[in-house]
C-alpha cells in the first residue's frame, strides 16, 4: 500500500477515488425580486456553503446556476439554502393530460 492509500484508509475511505472532487451543476429558478441587493444575498448565501464552487445568477431568466461538490452538499441542502435566503422556485403550471 503506498502512502496515498494509507492516508486515505486512515480517513475511513476505501480508495484514492474518494479524494477526487465530484462536481455537479444544477439550475434553480428564483421567483421574486432580482435587484442587486437580492442578488448579493443569494450570492453570499451560496458562496459561504462548503462545497459550492461557482454561482451564476441570470436576472433576465430568473435562474441561479450552481456548481458544487456532491460529497459536501446536495440539491436538498442547496434548495433549503435558497428558501432561507428568501427565494423560492417559481410556480409552474403542469397541463392536465387526458
Amino acid at each position: 500500500m503506498d502512502s496515498t492509500n494509507t492516508e486515505v484508509a486512515t480517513e475511513g475511505q476505501h480508495s484514492t477515488a474518494a479524494l477526487e472532487e465530484i462536481w455537479e451543476t444544477k439550475v434553480f429558478g428564483i421567483a421574486g425580486n432580482t435587484s442587486e441587493k437580492s442578488i448579493g444575498i443569494i450570492q453570499h448565501a451560496f458562496q459561504n456553503k462548503p462545497g459550492v464552487r461557482k454561482v451564476v445568477i441570470d436576472k433576465e431568466n430568473h435562474t441561479v446556476t450552481i456548481t458544487f461538490d456532491v460529497r459536501q452538499t446536495n440539491m436538498a441542502e442547496l434548495h433549503e439554502l435558497l428558501l432561507h435566503s428568501g427565494y423560492k422556485p417559481p410556480v409552474s403550471v403542469v397541463p392536465k393530460t387526458e
